[in-house]
């Protein structure tokens, strides 16, 4: 707790440095890093020494470009040879990634990039009007260890609701404990707004709203805020580092703030690994400064977004996401070869349809589609309308309707995050 604070007052400030500032802080500590992991891991000696590259290579942040991007087959693959050999495993810390791309990941990370983690993670919520005073709830799908001394002096005041206990318990919990802070998946908390206001129920009144790990159309966001009163902010996170970004889109700020003093985010054509131009389309690829104990070093996210070279007109120093496409596993490619976004067409088309309440669209092993969809009343829709229009634009691709009677139908991670879009492999669905 003590170096989680400490780690808090030497980066609080650092959002407001000027881009120049903040581009030496990023250059100073990528060489560290490079030098590093060429260093003290097998894994990135032979992955420079195969591509001819070194240390020396970094001289300036734009030749970051010049090594090869990884993802998270080839750190799985690489074993404890990707794992710096400064650090012995068991006093690592450990966790295993929830696996919606269909590859979950062991990863380990030192105590102190723990602690500078939860500092930055801290700092965000401070600059978005928290206090420590204020009472959190924080749904999950996994149980985790409060501090007690915290709570005694009043601080860190944060209640973990399970998500799979009755939305009737959730709601009276919200109603008896009056919290400050919701921290939810947003699907999540659509189904509890949807339950408040079905059943006509007063006072849940929450001061600020994060959501996170679930792309969010601008309908849903409208949807919370217009239930809670509070327009809520979106977290682009991860397990492999934290907190990356976050932003009101509702604000000034026109995009999501990048975290830029713990990490370097570029966004990239996947076939050339190189930056994309302003306002185009590529993968998130992600450089973390924090963990020097499993170094990531131009680490494909699997994540789309819109890139920006601008600076933000909120007067922070920190760059921005211009917008969050999606995942990579929601490209789909046509029979002609072209490609769609499967999230930039399914959400629009099927709120024609006014009866349905939730959907999930599966990408099949066979380039067709599979949509579970949850209904009013259980009432069918006109299924030969959505397959027609489906088909229209996808070149001719074969739709399959599927109806769910309950929420506990649909597929979500082992995390218990709700998954829009699913693409199999192999006719395994993950």
């Amino acid at each position: 707790m003590l170096r989680q604070t400490l780690y808090y007052l030497d980066i609080r400030k650092n959002p407001w440095k000027s881009e120049d500032a903040l581009r030496c802080l990023q250059l100073s500590k990528l060489k560290h890093l490079v030098q590093h992991a060429y260093e003290t891991t097998p894994f990135y000696k032979a992955l420079y020494d195969d591509c001819q590259v070194s240390p020396q290579t970094i001289k300036s942040l734009d030749d970051l470009g010049r090594l090869p991007i990884i993802n998270r087959k080839k750190v799985k693959s690489a074993g404890n040879d990707i794992i710096s050999k400064k650090y012995s495993v068991t006093s690592l810390l450990k966790e295993v990634t929830s696996g919606t791309t269909g590859v979950p990941l062991t990863l380990y990370r030192s105590k102190a990039s723990s602690d500078l983690i939860a500092a930055a993670k801290y700092r965000f919520y401070v600059m978005n009007g928290f206090h420590p005073s204020m009472k959190t709830a924080y749904w999950t799908a996994r149980p985790k260890k409060i501090w007690k001394f915290s709570r005694l002096l009043g601080l860190h005041r944060e209640e973990r609701i399970m998500l799979d206990i009755p939305l009737k318990e959730q709601v009276a919990l919200l109603q008896k404990q009056q919290f400050d802070v919701f921290y939810c998946f947003p699907s999540h908390l659509v189904t509890l707004a949807q339950n408040i206001i079905d059943n006509n129920i007063k006072g849940i009144h929450p001061k600020l709203i994060f959501i996170n790990s679930e792309h969010t159309q601008p309908s849903v966001r409208k949807f919370i805020a217009d239930c809670f009163g509070v327009s809520p902010i979106d977290i682009y996170g991860s397990y492999e580092f934290g907190c990356i970004a976050w932003g009101d889109w509702e604000a000034i700020c026109q995009g999501m703030h990048i975290n830029a003093d713990l990490l370097f985010l570029e966004v990239v054509d996947p076939d050339t690994g190189q930056r994309v131009g302003e306002g185009e389309r590529g993968h998130i690829v992600i450089t973390d400064f924090t963990n020097l104990a499993m170094p990531l070093i131009r680490y494909d996210m699997g994540d789309l977004a819109v890139a920006s070279y601008n600076q933000c007109g909120c007067g922070m120093g920190f760059p921005i996401i211009k917008e969050l496409v999606g995942r990579s596993v929601e490209v789909v490619t046509l029979p002609s070869g072209s490609e769609i976004i499967a999230n930039h067409y399914f959400p629009k088309l099927l709120r024609t349809f006014n009866v349905i309440e939730q959907s999930q669209v599966i990408i099949t092993a066979q380039n067709s589609f599979i949509i579970k969809l949850k209904t009013t009343n259980n009432v069918k829709i006109n299924e030969l309308e959505l397959t027609t229009k489906i088909s229209e634009f996808s070149e001719g691709m074969l739709t399959e309707i599927q109806y769910v009677i309950a929420n506990d139908e649909f597929i979500n991670s082992p995390s218990g995050k709700f998954l829009d879009y699913i693409r199999e492999t192999s006719g395994v669905s993950h």
